[in-house]
């Protein structure tokens, strides 16, 4: 697609990355080039790259990943043609550390646009709505009128803003037949990293996700589906990251946090049971979240009722999931 901008932010790279960069620039007058000569950090660098965007729709690329030739065309032809100010689209995972033959996933959504539930599923990380901008074509108009703007030095700073995105629309358009993006997993990236900063932020992106609802006066309608996807994917995976955790990480303030969540009534018993009863709900087509509720419920279960035996399991490499914790 000839009619596009390239806007690329070096990110006070060390790497060579600004003379690959400028390289590229005298090749194609569509690239221009945000150099940051101190790091800012995925936040300042997407809003500053928002600011300086003239085009209609916006595309997001991590440094890691890639998309595929004619990603911009295929989203923007539909979203004109059809009036989408959001398009959803469909992604391959790529595990660069996992030596095993299944290095290679695609992910496609299985939302349909007659389907009025993006929003829920979205909440309940279900059928390919998820977090990551990289899977939207999103109207600039939308995010200049909305004031909506990526949250700055945090991690998951994508689920604060992809929550207001997704809220602002009646509809979302969907490619559903082919993956147009490609994402990277490597083994020490940020994302797979540990952290007492990573723990505080998947709590502080989840609290602002529900004042947001709040404030919108929305939360009773979707209540159900965050406490879900507050259980599975911020506690249980706080928990995962922290039995991961170097001693050296840790300190009385994290301990303190982390035990006052597991003493909390947020794992009381018939809230570990909604997991296990919406797992139940989800259709065979969601087989691979029915999957992840599951690990949830019984890593959970584990957290509650199990702790230090959990927690010793844990050290010796044993993957609670493959436990069975029952709830009688």
């Amino acid at each position: 697609m000839e009619e596009i901008e390239i806007i690329v932010v070096n990110d006070a790279s060390t790497d060579g990355s600004l003379a690959i960069i400028q390289e590229f620039q005298k090749k194609d007058s569509r690239i221009h080039l945000i150099n940051f000569t101190e790091n800012q950090g995925n936040g300042v660098g997407r809003n500053t790259a928002i600011q300086n965007a003239t085009a209609e729709y916006i595309l997001f690329l991590d440094s890691d990943d890639w998309l595929e030739h004619n990603a911009a065309e295929l989203t923007y032809n539909k979203a004109k043609s059809e009036n989408y100010q959001v398009l959803i689209f469909g992604f391959t995972q790529h595990i660069d550390f996992n030596k095993r033959k299944n290095t290679k996933k695609e992910k496609l959504p299985f939302y349909l646009e007659e389907d009025k539930e993006f929003y829920k599923y979205f909440l309940m990380h279900r059928n390919g709505v998820y977090p990551m901008p990289w899977i939207y074509l999103i109207s600039r108009k939308l995010l200049n009128e909305n004031k909506i703007t990526f949250s700055e030095d945090i991690y998951f700073e994508d689920l604060i803003f992809v929550t207001k995105v997704l809220y602002y629309i009646d509809k979302i358009g969907v490619i559903n037949h082919l993956p147009l993006y490609n994402y990277r997993i490597r083994q020490h990236s940020i994302m797979q990293s540990t952290s007492k900063k990573k723990i505080d932020d998947l709590y502080s992106a989840h609290n602002y996700l529900k004042e947001f609802l709040k404030e919108k006066e929305i939360f009773k309608q979707y209540q159900e589906a965050y406490l879900v996807r507050f259980l599975v994917d911020c506690v249980a995976f706080s928990f995962m990251d922290y039995f991961k955790m170097s001693q050296n990480q840790k300190d009385k303030e994290l301990n303190d946090f982390m035990k006052s969540i597991r003493k909390s009534t947020i794992l009381s018993k018939d809230n570990l049971l909604l997991i296990k009863e919406v797992s139940k709900e989800l259709p065979p087509k969601e087989k691979e979240r029915k999957r992840h509720y599951k690990i949830a419920f019984r890593f959970l279960i584990g957290i509650r009722y199990y702790y230090y035996y959990s927690k010793f399991m844990n050290k010796l490499g044993i993957q609670l999931h493959r436990l069975l914790y029952y709830i009688k």
